[in-house]
């Protein structure tokens, strides 16, 4: 006998189904296939939680999938940038370590000393000037011409005496000679200098503490018009290189010519001693009578160059440091490299004398120069850079410059020029050590973040896909129990109980899933309806079983404006036909 089978819902759900997505066939040849299978979709008939397992863990799958993307960008690039930044943050404060420690220092070093000897030339010459005021009461001093044989307290000094090693010296009075007199014995001298001689022996006591106090003097010369020339410590040996005329050297030349103030100090370019004590500079100060106010000579203090090269090197500095003239010829005046002692050749050490790195004249006159301002002097922070391939060696440098405060003449204090520049250079390859070694643990942290992300990238879908199956066997117990109920109820269509099978009505809601709870009630309350309808007696159809549904009677007591309406609207008005009857079971 055959029966028309009417399903509400038709869902079949299985307690452990075998899911569409997740079959794949090792033991098959062809992976391809397997693979297939396994990404595609369940089909239509499959049941509804394989189609919700397998979109679910497919958006998971994707989801995730471009989360790892983005996050193992994220974190390659956030390492890199991070890696850039530190790394140029590392060249920026090793450059500034490199500048406050090398240049900065070096520069300030020498402008003190130099600030130092300007100071000194002044008090030289306020002292000297005014020996000559009329008021002067200290009474006569002794006076000494520069020979042995007049000296008083003179010494051999010993071999070892950074100034006048093994000469015979008087450090306590200065020697006196007059231009164009090469006599050792002492000349006749004019009016003139006569007073100038007399004056000028009283200044022996603020020469001598300065001297003491001031290793970077080498000795106080005071030159006047009138030719007469005084130096301390006394010398005997003034003469030894023949006729001097103070006159006529630079260093009186510059302070001559420099007199825009009465305070004006100029510092002369390096020059070779006319004693023999090799390359020196001149701090030179005009002399003015304090009687008169009028110029009469000029004071200088001289300087070893490798004096001043003491001063760098006393700070134990581990890259060349050099100091130069700020201008194209860039002459040296101290420097932790050159030995000043060597004073065979006649022309200034320069910055082509320098040796690691080798400064080419292009870098002098195209870099260095052009770049030089009072806005990077020792008073401020500021300093310049760059990086430079020794043309010799083909080593790459990193040079740092930075300008002396101090000016050497009227015309660069009045312009602000700087007269000299402090320069340090390090190679580059000590200088990126430090700075890689910090890049290389920064960008080594990139496999270990990668392979954390991974881990929980495998660990995360693993996580989902139970709690997804969980979750979704919770959503489907109402609705596997729904289809079961109402696949139930279909099959009982013509047989003696329509609800046969169909079990207690009572049942706990389902909490959390509000759908499947209301789909839930609503079945329930239909089935209830119908239930509480069949009370009506049955009719005998000839030819049929009891059937509730025969066609022309009513359910009573069914209440039309129910909810439920709808779905006893989808019931047939009348029995369907039946082939065969045989005692309450059918085929069809």
């Amino acid at each position: 006998m055959h029966k028309s089978k009417l399903k509400i819902l038709d869902l079949d759900f299985s307690l452990m189904p075998q899911f569409q997505f997740m079959t794949v066939s090792t033991a098959s040849p062809n992976s391809r296939r397997g693979l297939a299978k396994f990404i595609t979709p369940p089909p239509p008939s499959a049941p509804l939680r394989n189609h919700l397992l397998f979109y679910f863990s497919a958006c998971s799958l994707v989801s995730l999938v471009v989360a790892e993307v983005i996050g193992l960008g994220f974190i390659g690039g956030s390492i890199e940038s991070l890696t850039n930044t530190a790394g140029s943050l590392l060249d920026s404060q090793a450059e500034d370590a490199l500048a406050n420690s090398l240049v900065s220092n070096a520069a300030q070093l020498v402008d003190d000393a130099i600030n130092a000897l300007s100071f000194a030339a002044t008090v030289a010459s306020n002292s000297a000037g005014d020996t000559f005021r009329l008021d002067y009461s200290s009474g006569p001093v002794a006076s000494y011409y520069g020979a042995d044989q007049y000296l008083a307290n003179a010494s051999v000094l010993p071999s070892s005496d950074v100034r006048y090693p093994a000469v015979l010296v008087s450090l306590s009075h200065s020697a006196w000679i007059v231009a164009d007199n090469i006599a050792t014995t002492a000349p006749t001298l004019t009016t003139d200098q006569i007073a100038t001689e007399a004056a000028t022996a009283h200044v022996d006591i603020f020469l001598r503490p300065l001297y003491a106090l001031n290793t970077a003097i080498h000795s106080f010369e005071l030159g006047f018009e009138n030719g007469f020339f005084r130096t301390y410590p006394g010398l005997g040996n003034i003469l030894s290189q023949g006729a001097y005329d103070a006159t006529a050297r630079p260093w009186y030349i510059l302070g001559k010519n420099n007199q825009a103030t009465s305070m004006s100090v100029s510092i002369s370019a390096p020059f070779l001693n006319a004693f023999g004590y090799g390359w020196i500079i001149s701090t030179v100060k005009p002399i003015y009578s304090t009687a008169d106010g009028l110029f009469i000579g000029v004071v200088g203090i001289t300087s070893e160059l490798k004096e001043f090269s003491k001063i760098l090197s006393s700070r134990k500095m581990s890259s060349q440091v050099d100091v130069y003239t700020a201008d194209s010829f860039g002459y040296t005046i101290a420097s932790t490299t050159v030995n000043f002692s060597n004073i065979a050749t006649s022309v200034p050490y320069s910055f082509l004398n320098a040796s690691t790195p080798s400064l080419s004249t292009d870098f002098w006159q195209n870099t260095i120069v052009p770049s030089l301002s009072a806005s990077i002097n020792t008073q401020s922070s500021s300093f310049q850079s760059a990086e430079y391939q020794d043309p010799h060696t083909g080593e790459w440098f990193l040079i740092l410059w930075k300008t002396l405060a101090s000016y050497a003449n009227d015309q660069a204090t009045v312009t602000q020029t700087p007269s000299w520049v402090a320069i340090a250079s390090t190679p580059l390859a000590q200088l990126t050590i430090s700075v890689d070694a910090s890049t290389q643990n920064l960008r080594s942290t990139l496999p270990l973040s990668a392979g954390i992300s991974v881990a929980v990238f495998f660990a995360v879908p693993f996580l989902i896909l139970i709690l997804g199956w969980v979750f979704i066997n919770q959503i489907s117990k109402p609705l596997a129990n729904l289809s079961s109920i109402s696949s139930k109820i279909s099959n009982n269509i013509g047989g003696s109980d329509l609800f046969e099978g169909v079990g207690s009505l009572s049942r706990a809601p389902a909490g959390g899933v509000d759908e499947t709870d209301a789909l839930q009630a609503s079945f329930y309350s239909m089935v209830q309806t119908i239930r509480e309808g069949s009370v009506v007696k049955k009719k005998n159809v000839e030819g049929f079983g009891a059937n509730l549904f025969q066609e022309g009677e009513a359910i009573p007591g069914w209440d039309l404006g129910m909810e439920n309406r709808e779905v006893i609207d989808l019931l047939p008005d009348s029995p369907p036909e039946y082939l065969e009857i045989h005692n309450g079971s059918s085929t069809s």
